[in-house]
């Protein structure tokens, strides 16, 4: 028999199996349906695959199909195993819709979050922003386009938002990408992507920092401090103290601590840089510390009012903002940490390095960080002591009144 023709192929009424050769086959029902057929030999067995039917699929369109698995068997693949891998695939990335993505990114990777609310955040800005556009639709078939309309109406008035919003999209759809779920590359990348799309960070952002106040009023703002017996003020006078972070002090446990090396060790897990971080201890964070201990019955230095708890995040701020409304205006926990930086800088020649340490900042520079391992603890001790010396400024004043 002859090659097929498409004018033959429209006269075929008789029910059989009609060769074109090179395992191509047309089967005619009984009904008149007409479905494309390829037959090869896979170890010896012969097997039939569906290549579609007629004139769905054309005979020039079937011939193609026929050499494609034709290569694939030259390459000791399996074509019907091929096509049914090709389903599963398309199956899976199918199921996978960005809100299901992102739920499991969320599960897989808040366990490194340092900050509780970091997945609250991560989600009630997901849902604000992104859900309502893309929540349901399978990763694979989100395109920049998608994510323009993400971004594009908040990233001028809300650019802090939009950025985060787009950082997160991009790792959930990169976590897409690893695990096979979509296809390369990643819609959400600023680097050469949506830069050329939205404008540029430096001419919208603007940057806030933390309120701080002036490290000159801050003697007489501990000396005002240490009149108020509460856990939330003895805990942002230690925050002051060592220069610390708000959740690395509320954390704070009492098996952390190294009276004898002046020392406090503060886990990787509550650490921003999410390395351990040693903090060098003054005389009046020491002092405080032992005045503590005395009527402790908490593994927690700073227990809050829950039992095996410890005061709430939100309790230094609250401490300002009823007992120091000034000061409030001028100033959040975070803040002195800035009024130390400061002080360090203008009133002192200090080693930059020691000072960043006494902050648990990282060095940029990570070859310098390479060859600088040692932590410059003796450094650190002595401006610890100095920052301490110039917090109680107030309270030598007052001794020295009281003894004239």
């Amino acid at each position: 028999m002859k090659k097929m023709t498409s004018i033959m192929i429209s006269n075929l009424k008789k029910p059989g199996i009609y060769s074109d050769f090179n395992g191509l086959r047309l089967r005619v029902t009984k009904n008149g349906t007409k479905n494309w057929i390829f037959r090869y030999r896979w170890y010896g067995k012969t097997k039939d695959m569906g290549l579609g039917s007629y004139p769905d699929v054309s005979l020039a369109q079937a011939r193609q199909k026929r050499d494609v698995n034709k290569q694939l068997i030259l390459k000791n693949i399996d074509p019907i195993l091929e096509k049914n891998t090709v389903k599963i695939d398309t199956i899976k990335k199918e199921s996978m819709t960005f809100k299901i993505a992102a739920l499991e990114y969320i599960q897989t990777h808040k366990i490194q979050w340092t900050n509780k609310k970091h997945s609250k955040q991560w989600m009630s800005t997901l849902e604000r922003y992104v859900y309502p556009k893309i929540g349901n639709l399978p990763v694979s078939h989100i395109t920049k386009h998608h994510i323009v309309s993400i971004l594009k109406p908040i990233w001028n008035i809300k650019h802090e938002t939009a950025s985060r919003v787009r950082q997160r999209i991009e790792k959930i759809l990169s976590w897409s990408i690893a695990l096979e779920y979509r296809d390369f590359p990643n819609p959400a990348t600023l680097s050469g992507n949506l830069e050329y799309i939205l404008p540029k960070s430096s001419l919208v952002r603007k940057v806030k920092h933390h309120r701080s106040l002036p490290y000159e009023e801050l003697p007489e703002f501990i000396n005002e401090l240490k009149k108020i017996y509460l856990n939330s003020a003895y805990a942002l006078h230690f925050l002051i103290l060592t220069a610390s972070r708000t959740n690395e002090v509320i954390g704070a446990k009492w098996e952390e601590f190294n009276f004898d090396f002046k020392i406090w060790n503060i886990p990787e897990e509550r650490v921003k840089t999410r390395i351990n971080h040693s903090v060098t201890l003054n005389q009046s964070s020491l002092n405080l510390l032992k005045k503590l201990k005395q009527f402790s019955d908490s593994h927690f230095v700073f227990p809050g009012n829950k039992p095996n708890a410890h005061i709430s995040n939100n309790a230094l701020l609250q401490l300002l903002k009823n007992y120091f409304p000034q000061v409030y205006k001028q100033t959040v926990p975070h803040g002195f940490r800035s009024s130390f930086r400061n002080w360090a800088e203008e009133q002192h020649n200090f080693s930059r390095r020691a000072v960043e340490l006494c902050l648990s900042h990282q060095n940029s520079d990570k070859t310098e960080d390479a060859y600088l391992r040692t932590k410059l603890l003796s450094k650190r001790h002595l401006i610890m002591n100095e920052w301490d010396n110039f917090l109680n400024q107030m309270s030598k004043e007052n001794e020295k009144l009281k003894s004239i």
